[in-house]
């Protein structure tokens, strides 16, 4: 499946999509590639985290489908003029090009006002997502394990 020739659809997160992303933050390379090195996440735990990013002004979460499925999510949090973002595939879709086409779709959604810092970290051992932000205008600086990476507007 060519992500090129796939229509991408783009809406709110929902609190009904608490299972996907339960499903999502669970996958054994979601896991290996997180910054917080937690083998799983409880259900628990997800829910009330996944409650208080719906509810919280400052977090914008994007999913991504393709007709009625499912692909992929972006995630935005704002703090003063600081906004990180991240973003997760479902395995099913990755390495299909469907990481930057979601990343960058999101980031016009989003619609960064003018002096705000788009800011991501991310495993140096995650080359596909390295390479979605610096294919995507960002800069990098890095430390042992980890690329920070910043872009202003």
């Amino acid at each position: 499946m060519n992500s090129k020739k796939q229509k991408l659809f783009c809406r709110i997160a929902k609190l009904q999509d608490v299972n996907t992303f339960y499903t999502w933050t669970n996958d054994a390379q979601v896991r290996k590639n997180s910054l917080n090195g937690k083998k799983n996440i409880s259900y628990n735990l997800h829910i009330k985290w996944f409650k208080k990013k719906i509810l919280d002004r400052n977090c914008t979460l994007f999913i991504f489908s393709i007709k009625d499925i499912d692909i992929g999510q972006v995630r935005f949090d704002k703090k003063n003029k600081i906004v990180t973002i991240s973003y997760s595939v479902s395995k099913r879709f990755r390495s299909k090009g469907f990481g930057k086409r979601i990343f960058r779709m999101a980031i016009k959604k989003y619609k960064p006002k003018n002096n705000y810092i788009l800011v991501g970290k991310v495993r140096r051992s995650n080359l596909s997502s390295v390479k979605v932000f610096k294919s995507s205008g960002f800069t990098s600086k890095s430390e042992s394990k980890i690329h920070f990476f910043k872009k202003n507007f």
